[in-house]
């Protein structure tokens, strides 16, 4: 009877063992798989999202260039998507492991290349006269970007954009004879670029000045020949007569001392 109850005792030891080994051995192998390429945004900071299917419900392992960044768990079989974050410039890769618990896994992974943010401006600065005018500001950009005026006298349109384009910037007229100065501050993607205006200011009224005679008036005998010494504070004609008539030189230069050589007089 002991016998007989030992070696049933077994039998049922034995067919459990076999029911456990039969469980193990029948699990599917692991896998995963990425569909198609990622697809996000190509300017740092990026994101890029994943889409993948595993065959088998388990632990999945998302990582960036062999560091894992979230771990978690999938319960079944399916297709699923991930998104990578605050990805860097540079060229990455990005991996999915799918682990289950009868230690069965399996990985797939795919490069996605990030841009550095780049912005320009051209000119970057503008010497305009005093009159009211405008001028076009070129754009080169992978990033959006906003224009910003600094001072009150100039105005900016459009005054935002994405990638390459442009803007116009224009100055009221400046009434003062001082010169003046303003800015623009284009910025986008923690990128700033200025574009500085210095406007001139409204000319002075022409003055000439005679400096001296040579010789000295009442010193002369005619017929005599009389040089004038003068001056003028910008470019512009000189008219010079004498009893009414007018001769001229044109364009002499701002500080000129001019003179008026072999000039008869009675």
């Amino acid at each position: 009877m002991a016998i007989k109850k030992f070696l049933f005792i077994a039998k049922i030891f034995v067919t459990i063992i076999f029911m456990m080994c039969s469980n193990i051995f029948a699990q599917p192998a692991a896998s995963v798989w990425i569909n198609g390429t990622p697809t996000g945004t190509k300017v740092a900071p990026a994101s890029a999202t994943i889409s993948y299917g595993i065959n088998v419900g388990g632990t999945i392992t998302m990582q960036v260039n062999g560091s894992t960044v979230s771990s978690f768990s999938k319960s079944a079989a399916g297709q699923y998507s991930y998104t990578f974050s605050s990805l860097p410039a540079g060229t990455h890769s990005l991996s999915v492991t799918l682990s289950t618990s009868w230690g069965s896994s399996d990985s797939d992974s795919r490069s996605y290349t990030v841009n550095a943010p780049s912005l320009t401006v051209s000119p970057t600065s503008l010497p305009p006269g005093y009159n009211s005018g405008s001028s076009s500001i070129s754009i080169s950009s992978n990033i959006s970007w906003t224009a910003t005026s600094n001072s009150s006298w100039i105005s900016v349109s459009p005054s935002s954009g994405t990638g390459n384009g442009s803007f116009t910037l224009s100055y009221t007229a400046n009434s003062s004879t001082s010169s003046r100065s303003g800015s623009v501050t284009v910025s986008g993607g923690g990128i700033t670029r200025t574009v500085s205006v210095t406007q001139a200011g409204v000319p002075p009224p022409p003055t000439v000045t005679l400096v001296s005679v040579s010789p000295s008036p009442g010193t002369a005998t005619a017929p005599a020949s009389v040089t004038l010494y003068y001056s003028i504070n910008q470019s512009g004609t000189v008219f010079r007569s004498i009893d009414g008539q007018n001769t001229s030189t044109t364009g002499q230069p701002p500080g000129k001392s001019g003179a008026w050589p072999n000039s008869s007089t009675n």
